[in-house]
């Protein structure tokens, strides 16, 4: 079932009927193998040929993240109300036999992972900026967290260089709205009593920040842009 659609992010769709028959079709199409644009633990997204604009996140059965599409679909949507950089959410696809989908809009960009991982040093805009990227990075999310929004799995996976070399933050499976001040948003315990402890957002980009300096200094990037320690 359609759990939610934003009708506004569709924007070369007339139809319902149309735009359902291009979900179930794309859905038919990556479960036999799809277009796949990423994955993660819990998680594969693809993209859809036919409407490039946007891809479809398919959440594992055996997902170990805490949101299901609907969820997370809520999240997204929040942080966008706000004007944070993530991907704007199309819909959210739950079926019948347990499987969610997350419908939303395509970010022309690469992860901080696949930069490092896949040596896409040459593939960096023109005009990036090191210190510049990560400190609006921390702004936004201090943002965030002015909203009460903690994202809670915040990994080199999860924060995206757009094509203008601004970060994009993607992934809000992990996601929780701390609603009391006296909450720890980082400290979970379930109905079994049973404990999880996440890594503060903070703590999460200083990692990030030492991974890519590490491996932007091996590539002469800041010899490069003759800016010392950026």
């Amino acid at each position: 079932m359609f759990e939610k659609i934003n009708w506004s992010e569709i924007k070369t769709l007339e139809k319902k009927e149309k735009f359902e028959q291009i979900i179930w079709d794309a859905i038919k199409r990556i479960e036999c193998g799809g277009y796949n644009i990423g994955e993660g633990k819990t998680a594969k997204v693809c993209m859809l040929e036919e409407y490039p604009e946007a891809c479809l996140k398919t959440i594992s059965e055996k997902t170990i993240s805490k949101n299901r599409s609907h969820k997370e679909m809520e999240f997204l949507d929040l942080a966008s109300h706000h004007n944070l950089p993530v991907p704007k959410p199309i819909c959210s696809v739950e079926t019948d036999d347990g499987k969610d989908y997350l419908f939303m809009e395509t970010i022309n960009g690469f992860s901080l992972e696949d930069l490092v991982n896949m040596d896409l040093f040459g593939d960096l805009p023109e005009t990036f900026d090191f210190k510049k990227f990560f400190s609006e990075l921390r702004v936004i999310v201090e943002r965030m967290h002015e909203q009460r929004i903690y994202h809670r799995d915040l990994h080199w996976g999860n924060v995206l260089v757009d094509k203008e070399g601004k970060p994009i933050i993607i992934d809000f499976g992990d996601a929780t709205v701390n609603h009391l001040s006296s909450e720890d948003p980082y400290r979970e315990i379930n109905a079994k009593g049973e404990m999880t402890l996440y890594q503060s957002d903070e703590n999460r980009i200083a990692q990030v920040y030492k991974q890519v300096g590490t491996y932007l200094r091996e590539k002469g990037f800041f010899e490069v842009k003759k800016g010392g320690d950026k």
